[in-house]
């Protein structure tokens, strides 16, 4: 009786594993969660990067889809915000039984969600968050976006050996985002031989910025690196020429936010920032189909955000179609 007890055992977890490893023969269609902010401060980015993933779905279904089944992709507004990140990565988990989320897009909200895929056993793949934490997050926690290791640094080069800038005054959003990128970057200027005469930060939606930027303008830097989310970003460029402070910013991707010059109009001249880069005009036979499909269905250009969207999608269909969806 124990041996075939033992048989029976054997005989249902081999079961369990085939039905959930054989994407083949499971279901009518594969689900693919994302958590992305489409409300927000983060909203331009968020609805940028949804519409490259909504693409490449659309792209895989109308070839067939995955083992010929379509793909179902189930979309969260997390709002910009980490705690409701976490309750759409948790109901995703839960109810919708998705093994693979695609998000979140802030750090913040990323590194929120990374304790819940790495208990569930399910696939977290950022195709925006930058912190350098996130790197060893888990054996389920993956991006492909670059570290603030990288953007940080280069920034930090530029600032000191091109712009010829020995001294400056660091004033950046207080998340996992901002912190990521200040410490880089505040490492790097200073080891190539620069001064940061203060480190200031705000809170996420703050409006007012006068009494950071009066502590910065009394240390008197040859300019102010800000990375931070874009309406602020823009906030601080207005409310900088409404004190007369005439120093140059320096900034990263999110300044590519077409908010920031909305708000900031001319206050955001000369602006130097850091960003990945998509180019529009490249020969490459991918990106030309990339671009011309994006433009043909949203009726202008994609950003950097919606080609990283487009490229963690089809990255997920193609470690499904190699290793099956389990």
């Amino acid at each position: 009786k124990i041996s075939e007890y033992k048989l029976v055992l054997i005989s249902v977890a081999f079961l369990v594993i085939f039905s959930v490893g054989c994407a083949k023969k499971d279901g009518k269609e594969i689900k693919i969660g994302a958590v992305f902010c489409l409300t927000g401060s983060g909203k331009t980015v968020g609805e940028d990067a949804l519409k490259g993933v909504v693409l490449a779905v659309e792209q895989i279904n109308n070839k067939g889809g995955i083992f010929g089944k379509k793909v179902k992709l189930i979309v969260e507004d997390d709002q910009t915000s980490p705690q409701l990140s976490v309750s759409a990565t948790q109901k995703l988990v839960n109810f919708d039984k998705v093994k693979v989320i695609i998000g979140a897009l802030p750090s913040s909200n990323t590194l929120a969600d990374i304790p819940i895929a790495e208990s569930a056993k399910i696939i977290l793949f950022s195709p925006a968050s930058s912190n350098p934490k996130i790197s060893n997050g888990g054996d389920y926690i993956f991006r492909n976006w670059i570290s603030d290791l990288v953007e940080g640094s280069a920034m930090a080069h530029y600032t000191y050996n091109v712009l010829k800038q020995k001294k400056l005054a660091i004033l950046f959003v207080n998340n996992e985002y901002g912190g990521g990128l200040k410490d880089v970057f505040k490492n790097t200027f200073e080891q190539l031989g620069g001064k940061v005469t203060i480190t200031e930060s705000y809170e996420q939606d703050a409006t007012d910025f006068r009494t950071q930027l009066t502590k910065i303008k009394a240390t008197s830097p040859d300019s102010i690196y800000s990375p931070g989310h874009p309406k602020e970003m823009a906030l601080i460029l207005n409310q900088a020429k409404e004190m007369k402070i005439g120093l140059p910013f320096e900034s990263a991707v999110a300044f590519e936010d077409p908010v920031v010059l909305e708000l900031a109009k001319g206050n955001a001249e000369g602006v130097i920032y850091s960003t990945p880069f998509l180019d529009i005009s490249s020969d490459n036979p991918t990106i030309k189909n990339f671009i011309e499909t994006f433009r043909n269905k949203y009726k202008r250009d994609p950003g950097v955000f919606a080609a990283h969207g487009y490229d963690a999608f089809n990255i997920i269909a193609l470690a499904i179609q190699k290793g099956g969806y389990d």
